[in-house]
């Protein structure tokens, strides 16, 4: 259900709770909602990805008496490196691309997130491209940077559940 809800239908209620509990333009406001946002898809690609951890790895590890804490270090943790990559690949794009909860959210200068920076050039310098398309690049650095650096785990996170 909460892959199915949009951030559109949720500021009028996000905003009302935001402005009761003091956290209008703060960066909570945003980074909890979006951290919530964030939980079912995460959830849904972690679960498809352990189970197609086939269950003869720990019964081979129970065998050999293994505890459940040393299963979980053994075997859990080195298998788990392609999908941690993967949800920090997706989680960083989608909450650094994330547009409406700063704009709505965060009014003052000083908290504003780059994403804003766009809506900055073009309000101040009156529609100027070239410092908008220059933000553009310079906000889309990150991103590129974190997928380059984990590339090879995330295309082995993306196609792990793929095949049983």
């Amino acid at each position: 259900m909460g892959l199915t809800l949009p951030e559109i239908v949720l500021i009028t209620p996000l905003f009302a709770t935001a402005a009761a509990t003091g956290l209008y333009d703060t960066l909570w406001a945003v980074i909890i909602p979006t951290a919530a946002l964030q939980i079912p898809f995460t959830v849904l690609i972690v679960r498809s990805f352990f189970d197609g951890i086939p269950n003869e790895l720990f019964e081979a590890a129970r065998a050999e008496g293994a505890s459940t804490l040393r299963m979980f270090v053994s075997i859990v943790l080195p298998l788990s490196r392609p999908i941690a990559a993967t949800v920090v690949i997706l989680t960083l794009i989608t909450s650094w691309n994330a547009y409406l909860l700063p704009l709505v959210f965060l009014q003052s200068a000083d908290n504003q997130t780059v994403t804003l920076l766009s809506q900055f050039f073009v309000g101040k310098f009156v529609n100027d491209q070239t410092k908008v398309l220059a933000g553009s690049v310079i906000v889309a650095l990150p991103e590129i940077l974190a997928y380059v650096l984990l590339q090879r785990y995330f295309e082995k996170g993306l196609t792990a559940g793929a095949v049983k």
